[in-house]
Order: structure tokens, then C-alpha cells, then sequence
């Protein structure tokens, strides 16, 4: 589905990507481990194509190319719109067709219904959060790539979300402080450090990954 061969990037003198490979399948939730400023958005960027390598390359199936959804760890919603303007807007942007309801389901889990009314500039940060979850999960798309999904987040939405995130037909591929998230929800981690991927865990090897997170980054946090 993804294959990600020697890509690194620069920018200025520092080089955020260094050599970095690897591969996504069909239906498989994979994490980006790594403390924090150490390329992990940069990587999930140059997925989506916004940023081009310096050198390498990244391979996208046909199938993917058209259909994937980009949820940034940074909300940036239109201003001046209402929350179901931006729901709107969302389901004509991607071509989406939300059945009644599925949309009704996700907007009551995750506290929206009261809020379709209000700007969306008026939510505060894990609300705004909540509906970047909800647009992704509605978007069936074929690839989610995810940065932060959860920050600022209540725990019941957390809970409720990491169900959810399971039942998506499509592969995702995603990062999180909450290591619970990457644990609970991932099929394969890789460790990203200096600029590389320089360890992955299968979902069978979980048990090791304090062990592995301390002996790499030395405690750091996540």
C-alpha cells in the first residue's frame, strides 16, 4: 500500500529525515514512536505528499493516492463557520455521502449534537479535537494519517475512540503522546530516532516497549 525507501529531508543545515524507510499494508494501523521535535510530522507530511523528499522515495498504491484523509496534530478549521458548516463543508470537499445514521452516532459519542450551532473558533481545544476525530472517522477513507488524535481529549472519548479508529476499513498510520493509544490501537510501531527508523514492534512484542522507548530515548517524554 506504502512503501517508504531511503527518504530523508532537510531543511537548512538540519536534516529531520535521515535514510528512513518503511512500509504500511492494507488494513494496518501503524504508530510513529519518538519524543517530541524529532520528525514525526514531517514524516506523516511527506506522506501525504505536502512536503517532498530531498532524497528517496515514497510509493502510494493507485487505489490510496486519491482517498486519503490528513488530520493535523494543529486544528486549523475555516473561521466563521459553524461546526455543521464545517461537517458540511467536509462532505463536499471529499465527495462524502454520510449515512444519517453513523453521522447522528459519532456527533452523540462524542458530545457534538449541542455544539453544531456554535462557531467552530468558540469550541474549546479537545472539543475542536473531538470533531477533527468525528471528520475522520466519517471520511472513509482508504488511508488515515493521524498527528495527535487524541491530545486534549476526555478519556471517555479516548475509550470511545480507540473502538471506533478499530472498526475503519483502510489502513492508518499515526502518532500520539499517549502510549495507551499506540498500544491499544496499532498493529506495528516503528521508532523513529535520529532522522531513522531504528527499531519496529509487531503487536506480539508489545510487552517490550518501555524497555525499548527507555533504552532508545533515555526516558524522554513521548
Amino acid at each position: 500500500m506504502i512503501e517508504i525507501q531511503s527518504v530523508s529531508k532537510i531543511f537548512g543545515d538540519k536534516k529531520i529525515l535521515n535514510n528512513f524507510s518503511m512500509n504500511i499494508g492494507a488494513n494496518e494501523i501503524v504508530g510513529i514512536v519518538a519524543p517530541n521535535g524529532t520528525g514525526k510530522s514531517v514524516l506523516l507530511e511527506l506522506i501525504i505528499g505536502k512536503l517532498k523528499p530531498n532524497q528517496g522515495s515514497i510509493s502510494v498504491s493507485n487505489e490510496v493516492t486519491h482517498n486519503i484523509y490528513y488530520q493535523p496534530q494543529s486544528d486549523n478549521y475555516p473561521e466563521n463557520m459553524k461546526v455543521k458548516e464545517v461537517l458540511k463543508l467536509y462532505e463536499n470537499v471529499y465527495a462524502l455521502h454520510y449515512d444519517k445514521n453513523i453521522f447522528n452516532d459519532y456527533i452523540n459519542q462524542y458530545g457534538l449534537s449541542e455544539l453544531l450551532d456554535k462557531n467552530v473558533t468558540q469550541l474549546s481545544g479537545g472539543q475542536q479535537r473531538k470533531l477533527g476525530i468525528v471528520l475522520s472517522l466519517l471520511s472513509n477513507a482508504s488511508l488515515l494519517v493521524l498527528d495527535e488524535p487524541s491530545a486534549g481529549v476526555d478519556r471517555i472519548s479516548i475509550n470511545t475512540f480507540r473502538v471506533d479508529l478499530k472498526k475503519v476499513k483502510g489502513s492508518v498510520i499515526m502518532t500520539s503522546h499517549n502510549s495507551e493509544d499506540l498500544l491499544i490501537l496499532c498493529d506495528k510501531l516503528f521508532f523513529l530516532r535520529d532522522g531513522q527508523s531504528v527499531k519496529v514492534l509487531t503487536s506480539s512484542q508489545f510487552t517490550h516497549f518501555n524497555e525499548e522507548y527507555d533504552k532508545l530515548y533515555g526516558g524522554a517524554d513521548l
